[in-house]
């Protein structure tokens, strides 16, 4: 779906040609899962698709403060994925927000949403948009009541406060790297680590780094037979900064470092992953990749 800047595309409907018909409408592509036996998201030509002017007034009545084209995307059929390309300052925070609203409409469990961003400060407004949105909804009486969990709650703690129905503080609204974070430390086992490991941080990272290098200079490289006094090798702060842009690089594509070519880098990576595994720790760099690799290999996480 293709959000314009300005607010005045007209209103969807069946049989009409939608700008997202065309690939190259308002200057944006769309991409969208096409399959020849079924209907599909939002911009399929099928009869059954979901259409904004075939949906009720309740439903137009959750997203009214939007516009036509941004009502489309947020109330386009919630059992297919939605891909929404658009430019800065056309509302896609706000559709993304009343989307999550149409999914609770809907009658989907709060705990079964996330919406996740870059940074603090977007999943930080997001959550607060989805309140508000949740809040002025039920009191319209636009929104179904919603229990919590029976697997959250304990058999002898089922108190008047802990069934009181729930509709946004379920909803959870986070960083990638803060919900990768919770996945590790659920399955830490899974992945040899404690579930109280350790995160380290830019100046633990330097620290083990130098320390390599150090230990490179005395143990790993000829020069410590040429040269005795490599023992109090303290290297520079700009020839460590740029061995952990190197070492990050080639983790992040997991690149096997060659001893012959990098014997230096080789050293100071094996060095690393050793304090690592002895710290019972991960690096920030590793929240993602050892959240992809547990769900990678144990598919019931």
């Amino acid at each position: 779906v293709s959000i314009p800047n300005d607010t005045t595309a007209s209103t969807v409907s069946k049989g009409t040609k939608r700008p997202c018909d065309n690939p190259q409408s308002n200057g944006h592509k769309r991409q969208a899962r096409q399959d020849d036996d079924s209907s599909g998201g939002p911009c399929n030509q099928h009869d059954d698709t979901t259409q904004v002017s075939s949906i009720s007034e309740a439903q137009l009545e959750l997203v009214k403060t939007l516009n036509s084209s941004q009502q489309q995307a947020a109330l386009s059929d919630i059992s297919w994925p939605l891909l929404i390309l658009a430019g800065p300052g056309s509302g896609k925070t706000a559709t993304l927000t009343n989307r999550i609203l149409y999914f609770l409409a809907s009658g989907v469990q709060p705990s079964q949403i996330l919406a996740v961003s870059f940074t603090n400060a977007a999943a930080a407004e997001m959550g607060l948009r989805v309140k508000k949105l949740v809040k002025d909804a039920r009191a319209k009486g636009l929104l179904p009541e919603f229990m919590p969990d029976h697997e959250q709650l304990a058999d002898d703690s089922k108190t008047a406060a802990a069934l009181k129905p729930s509709a946004s503080s379920d909803v959870e609204t986070s960083t990638f790297h803060s919900v990768a974070l919770k996945i590790v430390r659920e399955h830490a086992n899974l992945l040899g680590l404690s579930a109280e490991f350790q995160l380290f941080g830019d100046s633990q990272q330097y620290n083990v780094v130098r320390e390599g290098m150090r230990r490179f200079r005395q143990e790993g490289s000829s020069l410590a037979a040429a040269a005795p006094g490599t023992t109090g090798f303290n290297p520079p702060r700009r020839d460590v900064t740029n061995c952990l842009k190197e070492l990050n690089q080639a983790r992040a594509q997991q690149q096997k470092i060659s001893k012959t070519k990098s014997p230096e880098l080789a050293f100071v990576s094996k060095h690393y992953s050793d304090v690592l595994k002895h710290c019972d720790a991960i690096d920030f760099q590793d929240i993602m990749t050892k959240a992809l690799e547990v769900m990678q290999k144990h598919p019931e996480v």
